[in-house]
């Protein structure tokens, strides 16, 4: 039985870079601990499709090289860790199909390498902060399925899901 499967190990810093515990054969329950930030090497955190609960950490936010942080279809609690906005490398955040309160955090937009912001079907609400939008690399945004108000700024209406077609109570915020 191979017991690091999932596990990366970067050759060039010896140290755990990627971690992707993934829809495993029994699934993860539990809450995420919060020693994982002392991975200080780790770039990928995906535990995505288990059965994990409770709040996100807030310790996640010392993992100062993390890329990609996903933790899509569980069934996680509490807010948007603000710490979040801080790494400023992260590119890819990946919360959809939990359920997640309260707001999505405006200081969010100072993590300005975000590529992929994904929130969809959460319990979300309030306003989407406006410097979402001035992101540089921001590519999708899914925000569907939360109770948030319905103005948007264009810029962020790039995916299906939250096209005015398909969720007809978005639209443009006005200048």
């Amino acid at each position: 039985m191979d017991l690091w499967k999932g596990v990366v190990v970067s050759p060039a810093s010896n140290r755990v870079g990627e971690i992707t515990l993934r829809d495993v054969r029994h699934r993860l329950t539990g809450t995420i601990p919060a020693e994982l930030a002392e991975l200080t090497g780790l770039e990928v955190l995906n535990l995505s499709h288990n059965l994990l609960t409770g709040a996100m950490p807030l310790e996640l936010a010392e993992l100062v090289h993390l890329k990609s942080l996903i933790l899509s279809h569980n069934l996680l609690t509490g807010t948007i860790p603000l710490g979040l906005a801080e790494l400023t490398g992260l590119e890819v955040l990946i919360l959809d199909d939990n359920d997640l309160t309260g707001t999505i955090p405006p200081e969010l937009a100072r993590a300005t390498g975000l590529r992929y912001l994904i929130l969809d079907n959460n319990d979300l609400v309030g306003r989407v902060p406006p410097g979402l939008a001035r992101l540089p690399q921001l590519r999708d945004v899914a925000l569907h399925g939360n109770d948030l108000e319905e103005c948007l700024p264009r810029e962020l209406i790039t995916s299906e899901g939250d096209s005015p077609e398909a969720c007809p109570k978005w639209h443009p915020c006005k200048s």
